[in-house]
């Protein structure tokens, strides 16, 4: 009896698994063939260019690994010498073109002028005398040598004009009053006609200080006496 029921559980567990491999040969079957109410039509396969034509977006490709550089074989790489330096080629001029240039305007011409020379005075006035006198002395004429003189012509001693006697061409004299020569020093001589046409250049008459008076009265003479005597034997 005990035999027996070993080997009725044996038999049903056999049926049990010859149940359950029918039951997953069918559901395998079903999954095949109609794939649980799906469209019996299995997928159509695409081209990828197809999909890359009608997507708007471009296909992004694989990135690939890159080879690490210890991992690269150098054996087969030909060394290569390059200068750092460009190569020395001219640098092209600004105006490349064959376009027209105006010279320049010409530079103003710079027009020097050159002074007229003065003409010289219509009248000569050659010398005085006497040319040197001393001071607080009396009225004494004075005599004036040139040429070109004329009437009309006037000598004007530190621009007073004096009356003028007219000897030649060559000479005219004047009286020139002490209150002129009260004091040392230069003053000025220059010949001119009453209209201002005729004139000369100016020269100078010499003031000295007045002489000794102790040497003057014991000759009895005038300072402008003793210097006209001085002067004459020079």
């Amino acid at each position: 009896m005990a035999v027996a029921a070993v080997k009725d559980s044996t038999d049903q567990k056999k049926m049990i698994i010859a149940i359950a491999l029918g039951v997953l040969a069918i559901i395998a079957l079903w999954w095949t063939f109609f794939g649980f109410g799906s469209s019996s039509k299995p997928p159509r396969p695409v081209a990828k260019s197809s999909l890359a034509a009608a997507s708007p977006t471009p296909v992004r490709a694989i990135d690939q690994p890159q080879p690490q550089p210890e991992n690269v074989d150098t054996s087969f790489v030909t060394p290569i010498n390059w200068p750092n330096a460009p190569p020395s080629v001219p640098e092209p001029r600004r105006n490349i073109f064959a376009f027209y240039e105006p010279p320049p305007p010409p530079a103003p011409k710079t027009v020097v002028t050159v002074p007229s020379p003065t003409p010289p005075p219509p009248l000569l006035l050659a010398a005085l005398s006497p040319a040197n006198v001393y001071a607080r002395t009396d009225d004494f004429t004075l005599e004036v040598t040139g040429d070109k003189f004329t009437p009309a012509v006037h000598i004007i001693v530190d621009n007073r004009d004096l009356p003028t006697r007219y000897v030649s061409p060559q000479q005219l004299s004047a009286v020139v009053p002490a209150s002129m020569i009260a004091n040392a020093g230069q003053r000025t001589v220059s010949l001119k006609s009453s209209d201002g046409l005729l004139y000369s250049i100016q020269t100078t008459l010499n003031v000295t200080a007045p002489c000794a008076a102790r040497r003057c009265s014991r000759r009895k003479i005038s300072c402008h006496q003793h210097f006209r005597s001085r002067i004459g034997s020079r």
